[in-house]
């Protein structure tokens, strides 16, 4: 397994072990320290704690941030 794939699943099981981030599709891109954060997270606070968690790796050098905030929305009852 290459450097950069190793990075990356690094990066990805801190994402997953967060509490703070629910209902999120984040990729991970890595090439040589340079990561690219790309999909969605649920809100701003989401934003920033998945953009802390990766700055927080060791081997991460930047970190490209292409992530889009996106509310999920209500669940609203159907008339019946």
């Amino acid at each position: 397994m290459s450097a950069n794939q190793q990075l990356a699943d690094r990066i990805a099981d801190q994402l997953r072990q967060s509490g703070r981030l629910r209902g999120f599709h984040i990729e991970v891109a890595v090439d040589n320290g340079a990561v690219e954060l790309s999909g969605q997270v649920a809100d701003r606070t989401q934003h920033d704690e998945a953009l802390r968690l990766t700055q927080a790796i060791a081997g991460v050098a930047t970190v490209r941030d292409r992530l889009a905030v996106v509310a999920v929305p209500a669940v609203t009852p159907r008339p019946r």
